[in-house]
């Protein structure tokens, strides 16, 4: 998204690890810090905590979950996890 929105192209999805060791300017750093804010990630459990804690705090009926990854099967594996946490 940093990159993104500094050079104006979306190229495809490094993995976490190379983002993080990438030299940034300012700008990156600042849409990068942004980008993590309100974000989600962890366990099965911790995920359910959390999304249990903002749909209290907001009194949310439901909510839109977006995600990526430049690892496709991961992706998928997500989205299943998450829909697991419904039943």
């Amino acid at each position: 998204m940093a990159y993104s929105r500094t050079h104006g192209t979306f190229p495809p999805l490094p993995p976490a690890e190379r983002v993080e060791r990438l030299p940034m300017t300012d700008k990156e750093f600042g849409f990068y810090e942004a980008g993590l804010s309100g974000q989600l990630a962890g366990t099965e459990e911790q995920v359910a905590h959390e999304l249990e804690t903002v749909l209290k705090e907001t009194a949310a009926d439901e909510v839109l979950v977006t995600t990526s990854t430049y690892d496709r099967e991961a992706l998928l594996d997500s989205y299943r996890r998450l829909a697991s946490l419904r039943a």
